[in-house]
């Protein structure tokens, strides 16, 4: 409905937030770049962000098969 649609930016900036604080206080928890990911690239459509995530992950996790593998499921080049 009308009201719901215009919730949903507020909720997803909210969501943004809250995934921020959470790698913040947790950035060795390897499943909080993957949920992250999924929110960039499922709901907010930004995979340049999703990319971005999943290379930090990657720094941290270097051996990661999973953020590897989902890394190579995006198809953009920057």
């Amino acid at each position: 409905n009308y009201w719901t649609a215009l919730s949903i930016p507020k909720l997803f900036q909210k969501a943004e937030e809250s995934f921020a604080k959470a790698l913040e206080l947790g950035p060795n928890q390897e499943f909080l770049y993957r949920t992250v990911y999924e929110f960039y690239h499922f709901r907010l459509k930004d995979d340049v962000r999703a990319k971005t995530l999943l290379e930090d992950g990657l720094v941290r996790f270097p051996e990661s098969t999973e953020l590897k593998s989902l890394l190579g499921t995006l198809n953009i080049n920057i």
